[in-house]
C-alpha cells in the first residue's frame, strides 16, 4: 500500500535592463561642426552686414546627460504537500508506505548595465535586484488509523536549491574639457528567504503493527542557497571638474526549517514491529554568498576638481532550525 503525494516546482529567469548614451558636443561652442571663419573687418557677412573689428564666438554651453538602467527578478512559491492516512484500517502482507516529498529549484538571473559616453558632465546610475520567497510545508501523516502490514514507513521528506546571480555595472566615459559634475553608481542585491516545515507523525489511539519488517518515521530537509551580488562603477574623465563614483553589493539570506518526526498516540497505544522502529530527524543548510563592489575613477584634466569613489559590500545570513523527533505515549515492542 503506497499513499505518496509529490511536488516540484521549478523556476528560471533571466532578466537584463541595458541604457547607452552617446552625446557629442563641444564645450565651449556647443556645435558639433566647426564654425566658419570670422569675415575680415570692413567685409560683408554671409548676410550682407559690415563685419565687426571684434567677433565673438558662440554662447557657452554644455551637455549633461542621465543614464539609468535597472532589472528585478521576484520569485515567490508557495505550497503545502500532504500525504496521510486518516481514520482509515489497512491489514496488508506487503509494506505500507506513507511518503510527502517536495523539491523546489530557482536559478535566477538579474543584470544592468548603464553607460554614458560623452559630454561634459551626466550621470550614469545602474541597479540590479533579485529576490526569492520560498514558504512550504511537507506532511506525512497517520492518525487513527490501525495498521497491520509487513512494514510501515512514514516519510517527509523536503529540498530546496536558490542560485541567484544578481549584476549591476556603469560607466560615464566624459570626453569634454569642462568642469561639471560628473556621477557614476551601480547597485546590486540579492535577497533569498526560505521557510520550511516538514513533519512524520503516527498520532491517535490505533495500533501500527508490522508484522515481519521495520517502522520508521522519518522527516529530512535539505536547502541550498548560492546567492551572488556584484557592482562595477567606472568614471573616465578628461576634464577638470567634480566626480562621484559609488559601487555597493548587498546580499541577504534567511532560512528557517521546523523538521519533526514522532510517535505521538494514545498512552497504552501499542506498536509493534518485528524489526527495528526508528523515529528521526535530518536537516541540512547550506549557504554560499559571495557580494563585490567595485568603484573607480580616472581624470586626466590638468585643472582644479575633485573626484570621490567609493565601493562597499556585504552580506547577512540568518539560519533559524527546529528539529525534534519524539516518541510519546506507546506501548512499543521491537525486535
Amino acid at each position: 500500500v503506497d499513499v505518496v503525494a509529490a511536488t516540484a516546482a521549478t523556476i528560471e529567469t533571466i532578466t537584463i535592463g541595458l541604457a547607452v548614451a552617446v552625446q557629442g558636443g563641444d564645450r565651449s561652442t556647443g556645435q558639433t561642426d566647426p564654425p566658419e571663419a570670422p569675415a575680415e573687418p570692413g567685409e560683408e557677412t554671409p548676410g550682407g552686414v559690415p563685419a565687426d573689428d571684434t567677433t565673438g564666438g558662440g554662447e557657452d554651453s554644455s551637455t549633461f546627460s542621465l543614464t539609468g538602467a535597472g532589472s528585478i527578478s521576484i520569485n515567490v512559491v508557495r505550497g503545502d504537500t500532504l500525504a496521510s492516512i486518516v481514520a482509515s484500517s489497512v491489514d496488508s502482507s506487503d509494506l505500507v508506505t506513507v511518503r510527502a516529498t517536495d523539491a523546489t529549484t530557482i536559478h535566477a538571473i538579474a543584470g544592468a548595465l548603464s553607460l554614458t559616453i560623452g559630454g561634459d558632465g551626466g550621470a550614469a546610475v545602474g541597479v540590479s535586484i533579485a529576490v526569492n520567497d520560498v514558504r512550504h510545508a511537507t506532511r506525512a501523516v497517520v492518525e487513527d488509523a490501525p495498521i497491520t502490514a509487513a512494514g510501515v514507513v512514514v516519510d517527509a521528506d523536503s529540498s530546496a536549491e536558490i542560485i541567484v546571480l544578481a549584476l549591476a555595472g556603469s560607466g560615464n566615459v566624459e570626453t569634454g574639457s569642462g568642469s561639471d559634475l560628473r556621477v557614476t553608481g551601480a547597485g546590486a542585491v540579492a535577497v533569498n528567504l526560505v521557510s520550511t516545515i516538514v513533519e512524520a507523525v503516527i498520532l491517535g489511539a490505533s495500533p501500527v503493527i508490522a508484522a515481519t519488517g521495520d517502522i520508521d518515521v522519518l522527516a529530512a530537509d535539505a536547502t541550498a542557497i548560492i546567492a551572488d551580488a556584484g557592482a562595477v562603477a567606472i568614471q573616465l574623465s578628461g576634464g577638470s571638474g567634480r566626480s562621484v563614483t559609488v559601487g555597493a553589493a548587498v546580499g541577504a539570506n534567511d532560512v528557517t526549517t521546523e523538521v519533526t518526526s514522532a510517535i505521538d498516540v494514545v498512552p497504552a497505544t501499542a506498536v509493534t514491529a518485528s524489526g527495528k522502529l526508528t523515529v528521526a530527524t535530518e536537516t541540512a543548510t547550506n549557504i554560499m554568498t559571495l557580494s563585490l563592489g567595485v568603484a573607480g575613477a580616472v581624470t586626466a584634466g590638468s585643472g582644479g576638481g575633485a573626484s570621490f569613489a567609493g565601493a562597499g559590500s556585504g552580506s547577512g545570513n540568518s539560519i533559524h532550525t527546529k528539529s525534534a523527533a519524539a516518541l510519546s505515549g506507546a506501548v512499543v515492542q521491537a525486535g
